[in-house]
């Protein structure tokens, strides 16, 4: 994804050190962010009798990521984008109840209901 590419200026010389945003020993900043117009504010809606597991699926033979686990009768709201991957799975289990791709921001898909 070119959106996760990250620059930075070169060393002329000495060291050059870096640390996360989220490393601090006191409160953090606000962060300003602009936020992207190709990025979906997408929900996912358990609409089951039991929790499941929220993975976004990179491919390419890549492990899943796991996001969260979703109780019954919850939502669980991610920022992503048309063409990301996404699998469900019982809490516990390998099986992928339900593979899901987000949709172009066009066609207004802004949630799936797990059922």
């Amino acid at each position: 994804d070119p959106l996760s590419e990250h620059g930075a200026c070169p060393v002329i010389s000495g060291e050059k050190w870096g640390a996360n945003v989220w490393i601090w020993n006191y409160k953090r900043p606000p962060m300003k962010s602009k936020k992207n117009p190709r990025s979906i504010s997408f929900s996912f809606n358990n609409k089951r009798a039991g929790p499941v597991d929220l993975s976004y699926a990179a491919g390419d033979g890549q492990a899943d990521t796991f996001f969260s686990t979703i109780e019954p009768d919850t939502q669980y709201s991610v920022t992503t984008y048309a063409g990301h991957n996404w699998h469900i799975r019982e809490t516990g289990q390998d099986a992928v109840l339900h593979a899901f791709t987000i949709p172009p921001k066009k066609d207004g898909i802004t949630q799936l209901d797990i059922e």
